[in-house]
């Protein structure tokens, strides 16, 4: 069995996804395993909105830039073939992240109130 695995760079546009797909139907065999990553810097972007997401910090701007990329690739996409038969799910993305904040926001509230009770029982 033959194993094609392509990301990053290779998938940033349009143009690099075009290639990717001539490869593939070159090298197309009966036993292919072909396998897709993330577009370049999707990866990166994924890890920093977990970690603003974790630590509590406003996450808003990297989502919508990633958003903002992604369709811009569907888009891409569109334009030069035709509509993805399957895209990201960002909405779930973004329950997910919003879940991971809220929890977050939950564990510094609890902490702020444990001090606070700390400090009041300190005094006479």
């Amino acid at each position: 069995m033959q194993v094609l695995k392509f990301g990053g760079s290779s998938l940033a546009d349009a143009d690099c996804l075009a290639r990717v797909s001539a490869i593939v139907r070159a090298e197309l065999k009966e036993q292919m395993l072909l396998v897709l990553s993330a577009p370049g810097g999707m990866t990166d972007a994924l890890v920093a909105l977990s970690e603003l997401a974790k630590t509590g910090r406003d996450y808003s701007i990297p989502w919508q830039a990633l958003c903002a990329r992604a369709e811009g690739l569907k888009s891409e996409i569109t334009a030069q073939a035709q509509a993805p038969s399957s895209w990201p799910d960002f909405q779930e993305l973004k329950r997910r992240l919003d879940g991971v904040a809220c929890l977050a926001s939950a564990q510094m509230r609890c902490t702020a109130t444990s001090l606070a009770l700390e400090n009041a029982s300190a005094w006479p």
